[in-house]
């Protein structure tokens, strides 16, 4: 999504597409070996960064779990989009212009930067805000491009649109699809609004098995006695408790 240049050299483009392709694997040790591909294009303030996530992975830290989501759980489109703005962007195209800020003005630039073009949203869920925006309350398309240079002139590459309902805003197409050397690549997935029945559990406490299962009778009830029904057509406008058919 950047303006600028920063092209990968070959050797650089040849790791990229191994680390990528080590990555689709929900295999630890696959997983470890990407990170050892980063480590080596890393430049070298960084590689103790990229080493250090490497072995939290390789001893069964959470950061397992994140990473086995992401390259399990997300479309290959959206993986690898966001490997390469993550990852790719910010160790070999960022580095330099990060140091230059921090050098400059003290400053650390972040690894996102998050923006909402519209707060407004299609669903009215008890509680929350974002019904109560209009319009006019909307981010220009002008507004957001500063936001995308001045990040790009941080050495910032990875841009998560919130909201509100990002789709509501009537440029995000038109914003997402501008000639520039590299047009923001919108993530593939699938779309669905989903709400979730979830219960947490205290596993240092007493054995759990028996609450868990008195926990999923309810729900079966409220399933079956149609209350999950009544809360999704109440709060989503539409019955999401069905699968579809």
């Amino acid at each position: 999504m950047s303006r600028t240049g920063g092209l990968y050299t070959a050797a650089q483009r040849q790791v990229i597409s191994q680390m990528l392709k080590l990555a689709a694997s929900d295999d630890k040790r696959k997983i470890v070996r990407a990170f050892r591909l980063a480590e080596k294009i890393t430049p070298d303030q960084y590689k103790g960064s990229v080493r250090f996530v490497a072995e939290k992975v390789k001893d069964d830290h959470p950061a397992l779990l994140i990473a086995k989501h992401v390259t399990s759980k997300l479309s290959p489109r959206c993986r690898d989009a966001f490997i390469e703005c993550l990852i790719v962007n910010n160790l070999l195209r960022g580095v330099d212009k990060r140091k230059k800020l921090v050098d400059s003005t003290g400053n650390r630039a972040p690894t996102t930067i998050l923006m909402s073009p519209t707060m407004r949203c299609n669903l009215t869920c008890e509680g929350c805000y974002a019904a109560e925006y209009s319009p006019d309350q909307d981010l220009d398309r002008s507004q957001m491009q500063k936001i995308v240079d001045e990040g790009n002139d941080m050495g910032v590459y990875l841009f998560t649109l919130l909201g509100g309902e990002p789709f509501m805003w009537d440029e995000l197409l038109d914003f997402t699809g501008l000639e520039w050397p590299e047009p923001i690549k919108i993530m593939q997935i699938p779309p669905p609004f989903v709400v979730s029945v979830a219960f947490a559990l205290d596993k240092s406490g007493p054995p759990t098995a028996s609450m868990l299962a008195l926990l999923n009778k309810i729900v079966a009830d409220m399933h079956a006695d149609g209350t999950l029904t009544k809360f999704s057509n109440q709060f989503l406008k539409k019955d999401v408790t069905q699968k579809p058919s």
